[in-house]
């Protein structure tokens, strides 16, 4: 059956989690533990609900808009609408039962968190698709819309906005122009002649020295926010240090001009950094909670 979703929404792991969220009673330090551990991790909930059908609603509008440019880039061209086989009536209404469900899902929360959520589910991922047409800085954009997720969790779990999420989401934005910079070096060479912007053009030959920057805000910010919730040393050394590690080793191994390489690379932000971030969010619950010593 041909799928509706883009392989470049698809392979992110950014999503609002409420539904699951709400059903949590912790707050304090676990906060940031659900938010994190939620948001990046695919697997379990990652893979049902409320962050598939929010990324799937992204993903249906983003190929609406762009069908046109899709079909000018070799490796998108074949996209069930870009090439006809899903017509935009079709994808429309499926993207009207995606926002429904959403809604549906989102009903239960506190005002601010239905608030915030209103506003990523509806402003930002619209507006997306049409900063390529205008700015080289579409992924700053993309970067506040995919992580807004952050705030409807932390929102929906204390019915306020802590320093901590704010350092979280402006980590989880340099780490979305990170990765999705990686992504569009795919498609340089046809962007150029479809016009589409991104920032992979922008950078030129600046982009591993500017990739770097960005890695090295994330991982600032993923322990800046770490220290502001009261993360403990499980979190530092597995979370934040594996995550560095990941990263920056992908940074040096990355060829930027070879589409198989850029893609793997991608995807490996979803699975192995994912699984890394996951892993030290959750060994620093278990070490906080007293389910296990360390030695």
């Amino acid at each position: 059956m041909d799928r509706i979703v883009s392989d470049r929404q698809a392979g992110r792991q950014h999503a609002d989690f409420l539904a699951h969220d709400m059903e949590l009673d912790h707050v304090g330090p676990f906060t940031l533990d659900v938010a994190l551990i939620l948001r990046v991790r695919r697997g379990l909930w990652a893979r049902v609900g409320c962050p598939r059908t929010q990324a799937s609603a992204g993903c249906i509008w983003n190929d609406i808009m762009d069908r046109e440019f899709d079909r000018q880039v070799e490796r998108t061209k074949h996209r069930p609408i870009a090439d006809g086989r899903i017509s935009v009536p079709a994808a429309l209404v499926f993207l009207v039962a995606h926002l429904a469900t959403l809604l549906a899902m989102l009903w239960p929360a506190n005002s601010l968190a239905w608030k915030i959520g209103m506003v990523s589910m509806f402003p930002l991922p619209a507006i997306y698709p049409l900063l390529k047409r205008i700015t080289y800085w579409p992924q700053a954009w993309l970067g506040v819309a995919m992580n807004m997720a952050i705030l409807v969790v932390w929102s929906a779990l204390q019915n306020t906005i802590s320093p901590a999420a704010i350092m979280l989401l402006a980590g989880c934005w340099s780490w979305t122009l990170y990765y999705d910079t990686i992504y569009a070096c795919q498609d340089k060479r046809d962007d150029v002649k479809a016009g589409v912007k991104s920032t992979a053009l922008l950078f030129g030959g600046r982009i591993r020295s500017v990739l770097s920057g960005f890695a090295l805000l994330f991982v600032a910010c993923f322990a800046a926010a770490g220290y502001l919730n009261g993360q403990g040393t499980p979190f530092y050394l597995l979370g934040v240090g594996g995550a560095a590690i990941h990263l920056f080793r992908q940074l040096h191994g990355v060829d930027l001009d070879d589409v198989k390489s850029c893609l793997i690379a991608f995807e490996k932000n979803g699975f192995s950094f994912g699984s890394i971030v996951w892993f030290g969010l959750f060994a620093d619950y278990v070490v906080s909670r007293g389910l296990v010593h360390p030695i």
